[in-house]
């Protein structure tokens, strides 16, 4: 399937009304477009992605397995988010997150996403007051940054597992200008990127707090300019 907006579905509420969408025991495959490869959600107040698969889905900006834009509260639980890429080659454009006020994920695997330029191969997020990642697997991901987190007051991972990760700058998990983040129960390993922190970056972010977990075999191509092994805030 291919469109503009949501390769697969787009859907469009009113945030004074409470738009509430599920999506449960689906599979997304093979769509493209603009916006959203797969899904595309704007001024929705919950949206929920249950059992469900998201694959080989591609978009030329954002979103290529999902972009959600002005959307209150996302849930994605026991799902595979694969294979999808963002060809975003123009470096005069910029990439929207849209606003978001807050995001849960749980026991779901984010695997093989890539984005030719840009932040995010695996994730984008911005200005979002709270994010919550328990049980999540981030595997074999590329990117300029793999995982791009910023501009939010409090992110939460826990039993979170990033694996064989690939950027192409810092970090498999950068997180910018946040102000509280707290890591437990966590594996770190194998990850890849050209310079420091190859595991966990944090920029101007205030209070980290990191418990039992783990950090190993992380490596910076980069034999100059990389600080920290696997940890820099």
């Amino acid at each position: 399937n291919k469109a503009r907006h949501g390769g697969a579905i787009y859907v469009q509420g009113y945030m004074e009304q409470n738009s509430f969408i599920l999506i449960t025991e689906s599979v997304f495959i093979n769509n493209s477009a603009t916006l959203g490869g797969a899904i595309y959600a704007y001024n929705i107040t919950t949206l929920t992605v249950r059992k469900s698969q998201v694959e080989r889905n591609t978009a030329l900006y954002d979103g290529a397995g999902l972009c959600c834009k002005h959307c209150a509260y996302i849930h994605i639980g026991n799902s595979t988010i694969s294979n999808n890429i963002v060809d975003f080659t123009d470096a005069d454009l910029d990439n929207p997150t849209g606003t978001l006020f807050f995001i849960s994920c749980q026991a779901t695997i984010i695997t093989n996403n890539d984005i030719v330029k840009n932040n995010g191969g695996a994730l984008h997020t911005e200005g979002l007051n709270k994010l919550v990642f328990m049980g999540v697997s981030f595997k074999m991901n590329k990117g300029e940054y793999v995982t791009f987190l910023q501009k939010s007051y409090s992110i939460i991972f826990a039993s979170v597992s990033s694996i064989r990760n690939d950027a192409k700058y810092t970090g498999s998990i950068h997180c910018n200008q946040i102000n509280n983040i707290s890591f437990s129960n966590s594996l770190f390993t194998l990850n890849r990127a050209k310079y420091k922190a190859t595991g966990f970056y944090c920029s101007a972010c205030i209070n980290v707090q990191i418990y039992n977990s783990k950090f190993s075999d992380n490596q910076a191509r980069s034999m100059t300019n990389n600080n920290g092994g696997p940890v820099y805030c």
